[in-house]
């Protein structure tokens, strides 16, 4: 039995009869938590760095990251020591 708030397949027809839109599940999006596990640290630093530009979606009062975003984050700000 599924859920009854498991995401509908993007190819099950409406109610309508028409197709529903893909949406991407709500799994896909990261909490404070998951982000501190990816990056190796506590939820209060990943609450800073929201403080010094993280992207995060707000929805009411949850914070939210797309996992793709952090990525890019911590790629844009990471630094290569030169070798001495």
């Amino acid at each position: 039995m599924d859920s009854p708030l498991a995401p509908a397949s993007p190819t099950a027809p409406a109610a309508s009869g028409s197709p529903v839109a893909a949406v991407a599940p709500a799994a896909a999006l990261w909490t404070i938590p998951e982000v501190a596990r990816f990056l190796n640290c506590s939820p209060r630093h990943v609450n800073n760095l929201i403080r010094g530009g993280l992207p995060c979606t707000y929805i009411g009062r949850l914070v939210r990251f797309c996992p793709d975003r952090v990525r890019d984050f911590v790629n844009e700000k990471t630094r290569i020591r030169a070798r001495q």
